[in-house]
């Protein structure tokens, strides 16, 4: 499942600084899923070139007392070095 990403949280995925992701359940995430995530610049409203990070979905919070209803908190860990 493809994904948008700025470019700030991008280079934290890329770097191994940021190891989770918090969406907004809309696509049914679940354990096990991969991730493409795409740089997105938000100036020109379009993904960067080449710039793809995959990750596998290791761990799924999904709580109210943590997180606006509706969102998800996934932990990541690198599926495909690029």
């Amino acid at each position: 499942m493809e994904l948008k990403v700025l470019p700030k949280y991008y280079n934290d995925l890329k770097n191994g600084k940021k190891t989770f992701e918090i969406r907004k359940n809309d696509r049914g995430f679940r354990t096990g899923d991969i991730l493409v995530l795409s740089e997105y610049d938000p100036v020109t409203k379009e993904r960067t070139a080449a710039k793809h990070l995959y990750f596998k979905v290791t761990y799924i919070l999904e709580d109210a007392r943590y997180l606006q209803e509706g969102y998800v908190c996934m932990g990541l860990i690198v599926y495909k070095a690029n």
